[in-house]
């Protein structure tokens, strides 16, 4: 049975309005999502967990991906999604708390995947948790992911400046991401130091 989409107004909040999931891609109908940014930080550096989608995915298939990445469910809230998507998705327990938020961003984008029409306008809200402890082995879901791999977060950014990395990551939001992760570097080197 294909899954169900809830259709959200503009503020994030549920019209009660269920469709498929491929007909709101096809629609272009405005539904929520949840980024997950998994992190920590290693010897006064910040790495970055990525995941690598499945070839089967309905887009972007093969690309690397924000660590954990999923649409809502019918009537869930975007807190509840993401903690849902990062058991599903990579096997990681977090408790509501330890997720941070950091802001809610809208998309509308089209494109083509397996000669198909795509039109995906998401309310996204996006999220950074940090793995603790750091070495912490990551279960990741088969049929949604084909990888996982740690990255330097200036590293990821500079690869996909230079263009020399498939994925599909919003730079922009990836820049919001590594700044913070540079501040709270500076924060833990300041109370090393205090």
């Amino acid at each position: 049975m294909e899954e169900m989409f809830e259709i959200m107004e503009p503020d994030g909040s549920g019209t009660g309005r269920l469709k498929p999931r491929s007909q709101v891609h096809r629609d272009g109908d405005l539904h929520g999502a949840a980024h997950i940014w998994v992190y920590r930080l290693i010897d006064g550096n910040a790495e970055l967990l990525l995941q690598k989608r499945s070839d089967d995915k309905d887009s972007f298939p093969g690309c690397y991906d924000t660590s954990s990445a999923g649409h809502l469910d019918p009537g869930e809230d975007f807190p509840a999604g993401a903690l849902r998507e990062l058991k599903e998705e990579l096997g990681i327990s977090a408790k509501p708390e330890e997720l941070q938020y950091m802001y809610t961003k809208e998309i509308d984008l089209t494109d083509v995947f397996h000669g198909e029409p795509f039109h995906n306008h998401e309310l996204i809200s996006v999220y950074i948790l940090e793995l603790v402890p750091e070495d912490l082995e990551i279960h990741f879901q088969e049929s949604e992911i084909s990888g996982v791999m740690w990255m330097e977060a200036d590293t990821l950014c500079r690869m996909i400046e230079e263009q020399s990395f498939r994925h599909c990551l919003d730079k922009e939001e990836l820049v919001k991401i590594t700044d913070e992760l540079h501040r709270r570097l500076r924060l833990n080197r300041q109370m090393k130091f205090s």
